[in-house]
């Protein structure tokens, strides 16, 4: 995964495609500043680009879930 992030389709639960919005909250950056990210500066995408933050309930099991997910190989690293 070389992107900052994916967006999942399905719920990991029950892999159901019937969901609702259900918090609209702002989005964020993928890492803040004071993360120590190995080759990136500032100025980085990671610091830079915004990633939705979007609460989604499932309407067949009742899970709540976030489908915009940060590259774990970016934050691997994080102390």
């Amino acid at each position: 995964m070389n992107a900052l992030f994916r967006v999942r389709s399905d719920c990991r639960l029950c892999h159901s495609r019937a969901l609702d919005l259900a918090a609209p909250l702002a989005e964020i950056s993928v890492a803040t500043p004071n993360f120590k990210i190995v080759g990136a500066d500032r100025d980085a995408p990671v610091f830079r680009i915004p990633v939705p933050l979007e609460l989604y309930h499932y309407r067949g099991c009742g899970h709540s879930q976030i489908l915009h997910i940060g590259n774990p190989e970016i934050l691997r690293d994080y102390v």
